[in-house]
């Protein structure tokens, strides 16, 4: 079953940003055993550094690309948060392609875990 991103408001100016972004995230291929996570984790860092968001890019293993970013804030108090840019491959062959019906989202990652990453 793909899953899915619900969007509740699809003309929203303040949403489409995130929905390109979700939609280019979702068209990478980042399928377990893959080893392409790296060139999302770029992707990303380009993303943030538009903000001005200071990030790290590092190789834990070849091609398996992690993103470390920082916002700095007025409190000594920290807040993480994590999401993995890795998917499960539910069905054998199926592609990284991305269907929009009736303000969903669908395609691999769309809710586990790019969703959250795309925000």
């Amino acid at each position: 079953m793909n899953e899915i991103f619900t969007i509740h408001s699809w003309k929203s100016t303040e949403l489409d940003p995130i929905i390109n972004r979700l939609l280019e995230m979702i068209s990478m291929d980042t399928t377990i055993g893959s080893q392409h996570e790296l060139p999302l984790a770029l992707y990303m860092q380009k993303e943030l550094e538009q903000f001005s968001i200071k990030t790290h890019v590092f190789e834990s293993a070849n091609s398996r690309g992690n993103l470390y970013a920082e916002i700095p804030g007025k409190s000594k108090d920290k807040i993480l948060l994590h999401a993995h840019l890795d998917t499960e491959e539910f069905m054998k062959g199926a592609s990284n392609q991305v269907r929009i019906r009736n303000g969903k989202i669908f395609g691999r990652g769309a809710l586990d875990c790019k969703g959250q990453a795309a925000v």
